[in-house]
């Protein structure tokens, strides 16, 4: 079964992005441009030590976004496990 007749089926609409259009895709563009702050293009994601990148996780999680209403990733997170949103 395809993705589009899943989504069909499920009810759902199912969008994807064209290559090469980051326009497509705000949240994760923006994302990256975080990351980015912290490792630079072209270098090696693995000569960063685990400790480093989990504080880069951390740091990003707790950071409030403007698409969750200013609230942070990890808040928006919990408040979803909860039940109450």
């Amino acid at each position: 079964m395809n993705l589009d007749a899943l989504g069909q089926k499920e009810g759902i609409f199912i969008y994807f992005s064209h290559p090469f259009a980051s326009n497509e895709r705000g949240s994760n563009e923006r994302q990256n441009g975080i990351i980015r702050r912290f490792i630079r293009k072209g270098e090696a994601i693995h000569s960063y030590t685990d400790e480093k990148l989990h504080e880069l996780e951390a740091w990003m999680n707790g950071l409030p976004r403007k698409i969750l209403g200013y609230e942070t990733p990890d808040d928006s997170f919990a408040r979803a496990l909860s039940g109450a949103g």
